[in-house]
């Protein structure tokens, strides 16, 4: 049913946040998919270079993505 389908979506929602605020860079991502912030917002709020950004932000996802196998 529509129920199930959401609340198994609002868990799998959570499992992932849940799962980024472990990692190191977690907190990129945040700022880059949920704040919608450009790599060089990013990298001025964290003093670091918008390309480090960029790296960060892929190795963090590629990390989330083996974890979420």
């Amino acid at each position: 049913s529509k129920t199930d389908d959401k609340s198994e979506t609002q868990m799998a929602i959570i499992e992932v946040m849940d799962e980024i605020d472990r990692l190191k860079d977690g907190h990129l991502v945040v700022d880059k998919y949920l704040n919608n912030y450009s790599a060089k917002e990013i990298g001025i709020k964290n003093g670091i270079h918008p390309e480090t950004v960029r790296i960060k932000i892929k190795k963090t996802l590629e990390s989330l993505r083996r974890k979420m196998k």
